[in-house]
């Protein structure tokens, strides 16, 4: 059952045998892409003796040949970065070879904080909400695309609508099957990000030219877009005359560079996406593709037990919270140190807005969330209402320490109404049209 969904199954039946095959699932875990071993263990060896041994370090990963890799970039007068997931562990390599070649530097989904957002060479564009006419006019532009650790699957490309021609991409990934998949390249290089940019840095470079005017401005273009509301963006009762950007702003202004922000599915997801200011790596969070509801709070308490030095946000629906409402327990039990931000509107909301879009009316997507207030009290946390001003209330909040619940109420945009009167005036069209008409 397992098989589909790990690495490797290793059974171990011999208790003299458990270090050897504990050493050989954690090599496989780590070897080429990252992922998950399953060791099945005889429930007998419980009762008996390993004896003493040692567990082998994991080899070193052979050094890449980076020489075609050189000669691509060598050619190139206008390159253009892509850092993935795959690149998170090599984050100075890449901000200095971004310098070397003073070229943009694009992230996917899950490769935003390879360099901080506020970086010269960091242009970030969530493409959760679209391309825009930055981004497709660099790549066009640009004479060379090399996507280090990308998948490129449906979050990091935009449901496919990223344009990467193959004969300007050249691909670097741990996993043979990822460079693969989805985007073919002029040239593939199977090798860990950390070890290609550890070599490639041995290598002279020349300058790139891309005209420092024309990238400012291009990235200056990206910072105003991420300033506009994203469509039919909630507004905020509690807040007169504030936005959900005033709110990511207090945050940023209080936890600074220590911010990790962790997000569940929904809404909020792509209002963190699209207003979080991310400066460090693995700064942001998400689940990915498959978009699993319910994985906000228990990231957010494993982010914040392997970053003890890091401010970690769980910004979650109250679906979300709803699913994994135990897990507020389990924090509080193990001292951790967490704010959770609510982003409480009674809805699943992004379906609910599709589905107002489409058909003008929702179904099924009703939340009947907690009391936050009491809900916090209930499990030995905090409470914070987010009213007034967000910079002051952040403050206080930050202020605190152990498990924080922070309940931020959402309300609609006045103009989604008139969205779904759009939708239910095509929809009334639509069933008086002859079968097979279009409204």
């Amino acid at each position: 059952m397992a098989a589909p969904v790990v690495k490797q199954c290793l059974h171990v039946h011999r208790a003299d045998a458990l270090l050897e095959v504990l050493a050989a699932a954690y090599d496989c875990a780590r070897a080429g892409e990252p992922g998950p071993v399953l060791l099945e263990i005889d429930s007998a060896l419980l009762e008996a003796s390993a004896g003493d041994g040692q567990v082998s370090a994991q080899a070193r990963s052979a050094r890449p040949d980076v020489a075609p890799l050189a000669d691509a970039i060598a050619a190139s007068r206008r390159p253009v970065i892509v850092a993935g997931q795959g690149a998170q562990g090599a984050a100075a390599r890449v901000q200095a070879l971004a310098e070397r070649l003073a070229a943009p530097v694009l992230f996917t989904s899950s490769g935003r904080g390879v360099l901080s957002d506020e970086d010269p060479h960091a242009f970030v564009q969530d493409f959760s909400t679209g391309l825009g006419p930055v981004v497709p006019g660099l790549l066009q532009q640009a004479d060379l695309i090399l996507a280090l650790g990308c998948k490129f699957s449906r979050n990091g490309s935009a449901g496919g609508r990223l344009e990467l021609p193959a004969a300007k991409l050249v691909r670097v990934d741990a996993s043979a099957e990822v460079l693969e998949a989805n985007y073919p390249a002029r040239l593939g290089i199977h090798a860990r990000v950390e070890d290609v940019l550890e070599a490639l840095a041995e290598v002279d470079l020349p300058f790139a030219q891309w005209p420092a005017a024309e990238l400012a401005a291009a990235r200056e273009r990206l910072q105003a877009d991420r300033r506009q509301p994203i469509d039919f963006e909630p507004t905020l009762p509690d807040v007169p005359g504030g936005s959900l950007r005033d709110v990511f702003a207090a945050l940023a202004a209080v936890s600074g560079e220590r911010a990790v922000y962790v997000t569940d599915a929904g809404l909020h997801q792509a209002l963190t996406r699209r207003y979080a200011s991310v400066r460090r790596p693995r700064g942001l969070l998400c689940p990915s593709d498959f978009q699993s509801m319910g994985f906000g709070l228990p990231g957010a308490i494993g982010a914040s037990l392997a970053r003890p030095d890091a401010s970690v946000i769980a910004c979650i629906g109250d679906a979300g919270l709803v699913l994994s409402m135990g897990d507020l327990v389990t924090a509080v039990r193990e001292g951790v140190d967490l704010v959770v931000v609510v982003f409480n509107d009674g809805q699943m909301n992004l379906i609910r807005r599709q589905q107002l879009a489409t058909h003008g009316h929702a179904s099924g997507v009703e939340v009947a969330a907690p009391d936050l207030a009491a809900l916090a009290g209930a499990v030995g946390c905090s409470y914070f209402p987010l009213h007034g001003d967000p910079e002051g209330v952040a403050r206080q909040v930050f202020a605190a320490q152990g498990v924080r619940l922070v309940e931020l109420r959402l309300a609609d945009a006045p103009s989604l109404e008139w969205q779904r009167l759009k939708a239910v005036v095509r929809e009334g069209v639509r069933a008086r049209l002859p079968e097979g008409g279009v409204a």
